[in-house]
């Protein structure tokens, strides 16, 4: 990919405490599950790894489960990061700019490098999920968001620290 977060549209993004104050839709229903979430402890230690200053985006939709279902998972621990500059841009505000470089997938983790090029990329899912999801692809999408929602949210985070943990294993070796 070859799209590039100029220092000015990387600022426009928000922290995750902003993210958070900012949230307007479903607020209650996302704030009760912030207070719900589970620590992913294995991405924790990889981004204690990275370099004072590395930038990463967090693209998500305040429309899409999958952002639902991660975003309060990923932002604590992003947000506890002070050595990491990391900032979320929704697409409901950005599509403009971010919707042909970056698609309609989202959450979105981007790894960017020192010039803002995007060098790694994770999203939306786990592979896991991805491939339950694919198997039912004859259902109607309503029954694939139902299993979705109804995933335990324990596995789930689960499963994204697993998968988060070695892209960050994998974008670090790959940018040493």
């Amino acid at each position: 990919m070859t799209f590039c977060f100029d220092d000015k549209l990387f600022q426009r993004g928000q922290t995750w405490r902003e993210c958070v104050m900012a949230w307007q839709t479903h607020r209650e229903t996302f704030l009760d599950q912030l207070q719900q979430t589970t620590r992913l402890p294995k991405t924790s230690r990889k981004l204690t790894g990275f370099s004072p200053g590395t930038r990463m985006v967090v693209y998500y939709s305040i429309y899409k489960l999958d952002s639902w279902m991660s975003l309060p998972i990923l932002g604590p621990v992003f947000g506890a990061q002070e050595h990491l500059e990391v900032r979320f841009h929704c697409a409901e505000h950005f599509f403009p700019v971010l919707g042909e470089p970056l698609g309609r997938c989202s959450p979105l983790v981007l790894l960017l490098d020192g010039e803002g090029s995007v060098v790694a990329r994770w999203g939306p899912r786990p592979a896991s999920v991805t491939k339950a999801l694919e198997q039912m692809s004859n259902r109607a999408a309503s029954d694939r968001d139902r299993w979705l929602a109804r995933l335990d949210s324990v596995r789930f985070a689960g499963l994204l620290d697993e998968e988060l943990a070695f892209f960050f294993t994998r974008a670090a070796s790959e940018s040493a």
